[in-house]
């Protein structure tokens, strides 16, 4: 019984810590990702002032990631003109960037790799599909991975953007 206690006491610490490091509030210079998109244009995080960002981790080969990229394109077509602005990074190798690029021309939002953007964003176990959204204030980072539905990415998006 004394070691339920402690883990549990354990776990709501931890999810306190956690929760209040992402609602600490951050300057917008704090987060960095500067990458040229497979279409040749410049993506810079710091020019989207006053906007949320959606930045998604995928892989061409991986079926939730698809999934969930043409929820997000449906997302990208109702809020961009909202105030939401999304990328795509892949972590597929440039070795496969053809199959890539065939995929990719499914969407309007910015898509690039992952191994080309200067960024402080970390993936470093390769999850996909993972979800970064910095609200428009620059005040919290929602972490999500695995595949998650268009209704609740839509629900983090309108919070966001508050």
């Amino acid at each position: 019984m004394k070691k339920l206690v402690f883990i549990a006491i354990f776990l709501i610490t931890t999810q306190q810590n956690l929760f209040a490091q992402s609602n600490q509030k951050s300057n917008q210079s704090n987060y960095v990702l500067e990458v040229v998109d497979l279409d040749g244009k410049n993506f810079d995080i710091s020019q989207f002032s006053n906007k949320a960002i959606l930045i998604l981790f995928w892989a061409e080969w991986c079926n939730y990631c698809k999934k969930e990229m043409f929820d997000l394109q449906k997302i990208y077509e109702e809020y961009n003109s909202k105030g939401l602005e999304i990328i795509a990074l892949t972590i597929d190798r440039k070795k496969d960037e053809s199959r890539v690029i065939e995929f990719s021309k499914n969407f309007t939002f910015p898509i690039a790799f992952f191994v080309d953007a200067k960024t402080n964003f970390s993936n470093s176990k390769n999850t996909v599909p993972l979800i970064l959204l910095i609200d428009k204030n620059r005040t919290a980072v929602v972490s999500v991975s695995g595949l998650v539905s268009k209704n609740e990415i839509t629900r983090m998006v309108e919070k966001s953007l508050k």
